[in-house]
């Protein structure tokens, strides 16, 4: 689906969750990708991973670090998947 197709209007609704979800992970992203990320540290999905995986790679971590709970939604995320799929060291 194209963004102006999930954002066009002002009608309340999926429509209207679904483009505010999206604009704030694209936001998200951009602001780790902007120096958010202190550690200068990376993640690498590897070919075929799918959004379910993601997902399920942060719930797991959601659930196995309840006090971490109180941080940022996008450090919570970045963690997890960092975890999970970090990047190899280049040679």
């Amino acid at each position: 689906m194209a963004l102006n197709e999930l954002c066009r209007g002002h009608a309340k609704g999926s429509g209207d969750v679904a483009c505010g979800a999206y604009l704030r992970g694209f936001f998200d992203g951009v602001a780790m990708a902007n120096g958010g990320n202190a550690a200068d540290v990376r993640i690498c999905f590897p070919d075929g991973v799918t959004l379910r995986q993601v997902r399920l790679v942060v719930e797991k971590y959601l659930a196995d670090n309840p006090d971490k709970l109180n941080q940022d939604a996008s450090k919570l995320a970045f963690a997890a998947l960092y975890l999970a799929f970090p990047c190899k060291p280049s040679n």
